[in-house]
């Protein structure tokens, strides 16, 4: 044990300052660093909202619910996938009944046109993802609005 006292002993402690200078480098450097974290996260969200925006959702017809379909226009750079578009129409007996389109790909300029079920009132909601696994969603009255995927924080009491 008396080696370690003399190595102790000959260990140059340095003053107060320097420590505390060691310390404020430590501190400022792991503030860096989530700061940095921090801005790849916002362009992560940044550039998944971007994604979203260039899907273009309209609705094709005569005005006559025979004829009505939904478009889907890909304006991004890459391909979105699992799109699913939610119908409500009415069966001859007069009931409500909600119709799914599906479709599994859409490449980058291409465009899919689905046609609604007859005496359709328009499509209700349409859901797809995008190539960085988020969900979006998009409903007659807005553009695509990003539900889930990665950097999209859940607020509290929502599941």
């Amino acid at each position: 044990m008396k080696w370690i006292e003399e190595l102790i002993g000959r260990i140059e402690w340095g003053t107060a300052g320097e420590w505390f200078g060691g310390l404020g480098a430590i501190v400022v450097s792991a503030f860096a660093m989530f700061l940095a974290n921090k801005a790849g996260r916002i362009e992560e969200i940044r550039a998944a909202d971007l994604r979203g925006a260039g899907v273009r959702i309209e609705t094709r017809g005569p005005g006559t619910p025979w004829m009505e379909s939904v478009v889907v226009t890909n304006g991004t750079a890459e391909a979105i996938t699992d799109l699913r578009v939610e119908a409500p129409f009415q069966t001859p007996a007069g009931e409500s009944e909600t119709g799914v389109l599906v479709h599994r790909v859409l490449r980058p300029g291409d465009e899919w046109d689905g046609a609604l079920p007859l005496n359709c009132e328009g499509f209700e909601a349409l859901t797809f993802a995008d190539s960085a696994g988020n969900r979006w969603k998009a409903t007659r009255d807005g553009a695509p609005t990003r539900v889930s995927g990665p950097g999209l924080k859940r607020r509290r009491g929502r599941r």
